[in-house]
């Protein structure tokens, strides 16, 4: 399409493969560039070798999975609602109580909620142990605020009583199994 109104406007020309050579060749070397850089005070505190996160409560001796159980069980759940929700939006509300007929942002808000559990995922596929403690105190803290807003959202009627306690009992118990995984150690 011919747009008469642009014809007084130039298009940049890109600069060749020889004068961005050249400009990367007028960049000092690197050992110039730490020769520069004012030494490091030695008088610093160490890094902590391992996380400073606070400590959970430990996990009594009554619960039947151990941590690796929950974590495996953690990453299925996660897994299969990221799968499900990404895929088959329509199909995952439904499951949990939600009529997309009636909410036709409903598959929209579902795929958001789906690639967030697969984020959540890829940490534990670590094999840094702190990230994956890390990771699932991040997932703890999100699955507590996931049961605060069914509970809000049945509370208010906003969100079918069905799909308030469906959705609030997942972020529990994916609470409660961030809490077992993450004992670990």
């Amino acid at each position: 399409m011919h747009r008469p109104d642009l014809d007084h406007l130039s298009v940049p020309s890109l600069p060749t493969f020889s004068s961005l050579q050249s400009s990367l060749d007028a960049l000092p070397a690197l050992s110039e560039l730490q020769a520069s850089f004012p030494a490091m005070p030695s008088n610093l505190p160490a890094l902590p070798s391992t996380s400073a996160l606070p400590a959970l409560p430990p996990v009594p001796a009554w619960v039947p999975i151990t941590p690796f159980q929950a974590k495996v069980t953690l990453m299925s759940i996660r897994s299969l609602i990221g799968v499900l929700g990404w895929l088959a939006p329509n199909l995952s509300a439904k499951v949990f109580g939600i009529d997309p007929a009636q909410n036709p942002s409903a598959p929209y808000l579902g795929r958001l909620f789906a690639a967030r559990e697969l984020a959540l995922v890829a940490p534990l596929l670590s094999e840094d142990d702190d990230v994956q403690r890390r990771s699932l105190h991040v997932g703890m803290a999100v699955d507590a605020a996931d049961a605060a807003a069914s509970v809000a959202a049945g509370v208010r009627g906003t969100l079918p009583k069905r799909a308030a306690v469906m959705t609030g009992l997942t972020a529990v118990a994916a609470v409660l199994l961030g809490w077992i995984a993450s004992s670990d150690g």
